[in-house]
């Protein structure tokens, strides 16, 4: 419902029933060597509030901690908030026949390929979706109300490939507002807002019969008592004289009617808008640029793996981000593991060396390599020999002096011998989880403890009664945001076989959770 035509509707829709989306080119091109003309349609979820559209992979990421994941089961562990409903069940010979194909798909959209109708020649096709997700899913907080999404739809003309730009090649990007409720919710929301408007439009009708009954009852009074109505209560004779007391009556008439005209518009808005629920929703609003699913893709992040690194001074443990771990909020930007988890290695290419604890990798280092200077990042190498004084060992024996020495770093700064000791504090010390997962807490409670996260065997939760309680994803998922705990690390006793670290390891440690 709107209440007048600027405003912009909703589509109330229900999470797992099917909709049909109507795509129709209303100028097609006219037809080239018999070739049907092909059409690319994507469809896709984004955000219309502006402060989830600048983060929208934050916020779908809540969605996948919780429905996304829970129901993922049901479409084969697939991930699929917006899912391509396939209206008919064929093989694939069936698939290449069809007037439309799906290109690719993902959690938030897909894209389908389509042809021109082969029974009417028309350029129009239905398509077929499903939603799998609340307009309440983009929260931590419980009974917070729905927001309305964008139900964006991009279309552009991929044949054939000398049509006039002018006559509709290029894509258009238009969207919708819908809200997604429960099953059936969609029914009952409206029905609601229904007897809401009903019940406004018999509150305004009352109104205006009180409005008509104290203006007829104003009239006779007026005309039957006349001045004395007005002074009844009064026995000193009137001072105001009669054009003033007309003048200041027909103020009140005048305040009166327009009392009544106010209630009769409102009245006529409230029957307009009783009457505004369409059937059928039109995608009739122009997109943003970052509706556009292939200038702005969404990506979920992916769950990091333990990797081991070996080194001059033994193995060491880091965390593999080959793969890209797009950072999803400013608060996860502040925890690093490089200081605790580098370890320097020394790389040899065409007889130059060169640190690994720089920000240069050995395909830089080789295309640098000349004489003079070697620039890569912030380090500059020195190609020319370099006096320096001669480091006197402990015995004292080698004699003092200077010595010569190339590709001499000046900005290099020695790492210190040991880490210094942290001060005793009785502070807490924030853990910021990007993903609700065992492992990604552990790894948390590890970099601020400076221990290796593969020494980490276990996870328990110790109640006020002493039980020791596994910890695993399903209890770090229903952790509050904002829980306080005691974090005990301790060599871990006894553990059984499927818990046991290989004896070339580190002893292992286990955490135990007190809250």
């Amino acid at each position: 419902m709107v209440r007048d035509q600027n405003e912009v509707p909703v589509s109330y829709l229900n999470k797992g029933q099917a909709y049909s989306v109507s795509v129709v080119d209303s100028a097609p091109p006219p037809p080239m060597n018999g070739q049907p003309v092909k059409y690319r349609t994507y469809i896709r979820v984004s955000f219309q509030d502006k402060e989830q559209r600048s983060k929208p992979a934050a916020c779908w990421q809540l969605w996948k901690e919780g429905r996304g994941l829970n129901e993922a089961h049901q479409r084969g562990g697939k991930l699929q908030a917006v899912e391509y409903v396939d209206p008919i069940q064929g093989g694939v010979d069936d698939q290449k026949n069809r007037q439309v194909q799906l290109e690719c798909s993902s959690f938030d959209g897909f894209c389908v390929t389509w042809t021109t109708s082969p029974t009417t020649g028309a350029s129009e096709c239905a398509i077929s979706v499903r939603f799998n997700f609340l307009s309440t899913d983009f929260s931590h907080s419980k009974g917070v109300k729905g927001i309305p999404v964008r139900l964006c739809a991009k279309t552009e003309m991929v044949s054939p490939g000398n049509a006039d730009p002018a006559q509709g090649k290029e894509a258009e990007v238009c969207y919708c507002k819908v809200k997604l409720f429960r099953d059936h919710g969609a029914e009952r929301k409206l029905s609601n807002d229904v007897a809401h408007v009903k019940k406004s439009i018999e509150k305004l009708r009352q109104q205006i019969a009180q409005a008509e009954m104290g203006a007829g009852n104003y009239g006779k009074r007026k005309r039957s008592g006349g001045s004395i109505a007005l002074k009844g209560s009064d026995a000193r004779p009137a001072k105001i004289t009669k054009h003033k007391r007309t003048w200041s009556m027909g103020s009140q008439d005048g305040d009166r009617l327009s009392m009544e005209d106010d209630l009769h518009i409102k009245l006529a808005l409230m029957q307009e808008m009783f009457t505004s629920t369409r059937p059928v929703s039109i995608l009739g609003l122009q997109g943003d640029e970052q509706d556009d699913p292939d200038l702005y893709p969404v990506q979920l992040p992916e769950p990091r793996d333990f990797v081991k690194k070996e080194g001059k001074s033994g193995p060491r443990f880091s965390i593999d981000t080959s793969a890209g771990f797009p950072t999803l909020s400013p608060t996860n930007s502040c925890i690093s593991l490089s200081s605790t988890c580098h370890t320097p290695t020394v790389q040899s290419q065409t007889g130059l060396y060169y640190d690994s604890g720089y920000q240069c990798s050995v395909n830089t280092s080789a295309e640098n390599s000349r004489p003079g200077s070697e620039v890569c990042g912030d380090k500059v190498v020195l190609k020319h020999p370099i006096k320096i004084q001669r480091v006197a060992n402990g015995d004292g024996d080698m004699p003092m002096g200077f010595i010569e020495a190339v590709d001499i770093d000046p900005t290099y700064r020695p790492p210190a011998e040991r880490q210094p000791k942290p001060t005793k504090d009785d502070y807490y010390r924030a853990v910021y989880l990007t993903e609700r997962t065992v492992r990604d807490l552990m790894e948390k409670i590890s970099v601020k403890q400076r221990i290796d996260p593969q020494r980490i065997v276990r996870v328990l939760r110790v109640n006020k009664n002493g039980l020791k309680i596994m910890v695993d994803d399903d209890v770090v998922r229903e952790l509050p945001d904002g829980q306080d705990m005691v974090v005990e690390i301790s060599e871990a006793a006894a553990l059984d076989d499927a818990t046991a670290i290989d004896s070339d390891k580190s002893s292992g440690v286990e955490l135990k959770l007190s809250y």
